[in-house]
């Protein structure tokens, strides 16, 4: 009787909707070739196809309803995807910040790294509205707790790992290049987080262990500090907006992150220094890698960018 239905509701569609429908396969051709077995069809949900959340080169599409500014991003200013050994990249932050260092604790071996990001690389590739944003860098955030002072870490820890990181890539390079921290001496007390980016989640997840994630570094090239922290609320629960997750991809990835001039600009868009006002952010010169404050959040710029984190569930 099932059978007989599934006829009926076939003898629904005219002559002209079957005809449409071949058109659709790709002609007759086509039709011939699924009906012997030859070809197969892939049928894709359009509602999921509309609501693509990142374009061909990985950056998030505007959200339709974004209030404050994007403009196109600058491609002069770009990042090349490196052939990443995972295990170079882990012995780089080893011998970078230490196994124990002023309050953080790497906690896993290289191995444990590997399986870490192999499981997190299997949730990413599992959601289909990712296809399109890349690879990513996986990078490990050690043990610590930034709830008590974030500025101090920063200044005291993740910021002089940076500079060792960088001079080290660097330090043959036309006789070396410098690191300027233009906030030093003035982050200790006045680094906050800003609610609704999920950052907190982060740094909350750090007090009790490590945490793997993929960094994309450059998904929001071309985003106000102030549009980076709105589109969140459209992105998938794993992903959060970056802050002192930047300056450990840049300390396991310095040859990519501050090539030269023509890397982009990154914003710590999660973070708030001293006034609601101002961020932080750091950017690459052909000599030299600056940190430094931010301001005019409101403002867009096509050569910089914020970061986002992706993690799995735990």
């Amino acid at each position: 009787m099932s059978h007989l239905k599934d006829i009926q509701s076939y003898d629904e569609l005219t002559h002209k909707q079957w005809i449409a429908l071949g058109t659709k396969c790709g002609g007759l051709g086509n039709v011939k070739g699924v009906l012997s077995g030859e070809k197969e069809v892939l049928v894709r949900d359009v509602a999921v196809e509309s609501i693509r959340l990142f374009d061909k080169n990985g950056r998030r599409i505007p959200p339709h309803n974004l209030r404050a500014n994007v403009c196109d991003p600058n491609r002069n200013f770009h990042i090349v995807q490196p052939n990443i050994v995972l295990a170079d990249r882990f012995n780089r932050l080893v011998e970078t910040l230490g196994i124990e260092s002023q309050g953080c604790s790497i906690g896993m071996s290289g191995l444990d790294f590997e399986k870490e990001v192999a499981l997190t690389k299997d949730v990413f590739k599992a959601n289909e509205l990712l296809k399109t944003l890349g690879e990513g860098y996986p990078i490990l955030l050690p043990q610590m707790d930034l709830t008590a002072d974030y500025g101090t870490i920063l200044e005291t820890t993740v910021l002089p790992a940076v500079k060792r990181a960088y001079t080290k890539e660097f330090k043959k390079f036309m006789g070396g290049r410098k690191f300027a921290n233009y906030r030093n001496g003035d982050l200790a007390g006045k680094v906050t987080i800003i609610e609704g980016v999920r950052h907190e989640r982060i740094i909350e997840r750090l007090k009790h262990g490590p945490v793997i994630g993929l960094c994309f570094p450059v998904a929001l090239q071309g985003y106000s500090v102030q549009a980076q922290r709105e589109q969140m609320a459209t992105l998938p629960e794993q992903f959060s907006l970056a802050g002192v997750e930047t300056l450990f991809a840049a300390m396991m990835y310095p040859d990519v992150m501050a090539r030269d001039y023509n890397t982009p600009g990154y914003d710590l868009s999660a973070l708030q220094w001293q006034e609601l006002d101002c961020s932080l952010d750091f950017w690459a010169l052909d000599d030299r890698l600056e940190f430094d404050a931010r301001a005019l959040l409101g403002h867009a710029y096509g050569h910089c960018s914020g970061g986002l984190l992706f993690v799995r569930p735990r």
